[in-house]
């Protein structure tokens, strides 16, 4: 949960495109990413949408960014 007030107060980003099934369309599903630093870590967090019912979700192939991805 992204709970703390950052989130709340910086908008993150939203403008994204799909990649599949339609290069370059816009996203179907809503989607805000942020990106913030310090002096010593980067964080990246996002908030994702999906209309369809939970058992429906799959999240197990990330072939799109490397077949070296463990």
């Amino acid at each position: 949960m992204l709970d703390e007030d950052v989130y709340a107060q910086m908008p993150g980003v939203s403008d994204f495109v799909q990649q599949v099934p339609r290069e370059g369309a816009p996203a179907t599903e809503r989607t805000e990413a942020w990106v913030m630093f310090d002096d010593d870590h980067i964080y990246v967090a996002c908030r994702c949408w999906d209309s369809a019912p939970p058992e429906r979700w799959i999240a197990n192939e990330l072939r799109r960014d490397t077949n070296q991805l463990r």
